[in-house]
This record gives C-alpha cells, sequence and structure tokens, in this order.
C-alpha cells in the first residue's frame, strides 16, 4: 500500500534523505537512486508517496 509524506531532509552530495510520514512515525531513510521520478532532485517539504519494505541487511530500504 503507497503511503505518503513530506522531505524533510536531502543531501545531495550523498543523495540521501529523510521522509516523514504524514500518518506519523519516525522519518524513514532513502535514496534519490530509490525514486521512480529522477528529472529533479528532492527538496524540502515536497510531498512523495512511497512503499516500505523490512530489509535488515542494508542500512537504507526504499
Amino acid at each position: 500500500m503507497t503511503q505518503h509524506g513530506k522531505v524533510s531532509h536531502y543531501n545531495d552530495i550523498t543523495g540521501t534523505g529523510f521522509i516523514a510520514p504524514e500518518k506519523g512515525g519516525g522519518p524513514l531513510p532513502f535514496r534519490w537512486a530509490d525514486l521512480q521520478d529522477k528529472a529533479q532532485l528532492p527538496k524540502q517539504n515536497d510531498r512523495y508517496g512511497y512503499n516500505t519494505q523490512s530489509n535488515h541487511d542494508a542500512k537504507f530500504a526504499p
């Protein structure tokens, strides 16, 4: 199920950032490479839809 949140932080040097879920909870990490739309870099307060998955071996999981 797709959830939505806003970018709370994005570092264009490392290509990593955090999304604050609209329904509450802690910020979720993401990588630029995980985004479907790569036409522009994410900015603070941009709204994105996302799906989560459990991944215990990786630092970042889409």
